[in-house]
């Protein structure tokens, strides 16, 4: 290396291939990245790393983040307490009434006294809350919501998880 510049940028002769050396974070650029190189080299230095990444290498890397990003979503859903498969039955029964107040479009259900879960889109915690304990009628939702859990509890604490965990993975897809 010939100036104290190039051996800190780890630059390489113009004869070798920018092939990946051993301790440096870019191929030939020891422990830097192009923000951290000097303004003068940043152009070099991306016009250099411009070229490797092809059309279908980035084709492929969008699909792989994608699918990252699809698998992700979907463990979110997963990673609920409770089983969604008994909730939709509990949800559906008729002796709990979630379908005659609630839409769902996961059941089929076109309710108007209770808020359209689809658009609510209630989060895991908050659909626990509201089945357990309930709600006191306000203005927009005369009927208000009855408890379903605690003292005089009509479901277990299971029951309830299973319920929220299909309302939420219904409305988080």
């Amino acid at each position: 290396m010939d100036t104290d510049r190039e051996r800190d940028c780890g630059e390489q002769k113009e004869t070798g291939s920018p092939e990946r050396q051993e301790g440096t974070a870019l191929g030939g650029h020891a422990h830097r990245s192009i923000g951290n190189a000097p303004a003068a080299n940043k152009g070099a230095i991306r016009a250099r790393y411009a070229v490797v990444v092809g059309p279908r290498t980035a084709l492929s890397l969008v699909t792989v983040a994608a699918a990252a990003l699809l698998a992700a979503n979907a463990l979110a859903v997963a990673a609920v307490p409770g089983n969604p498969v008994r909730g939709k039955a509990y949800f559906v029964h008729t002796g709990l009434f979630c379908t005659s107040c609630h839409t769902l479009k996961a059941t089929r259900s076109t309710g108007r006294d209770g808020p359209n879960l689809n658009k609510a889109k209630p989060g895991y915690a908050r659909i626990v809350e509201r089945v357990t304990q309930g709600r006191n009628p306000t203005r927009r939702w005369p009927t208000g919501m009855p408890a379903y859990g605690g003292r005089h509890a009509e479901l277990t604490k299971a029951q309830i998880q299973d319920i929220a965990a299909f309302v939420y993975s219904a409305t988080h897809k």
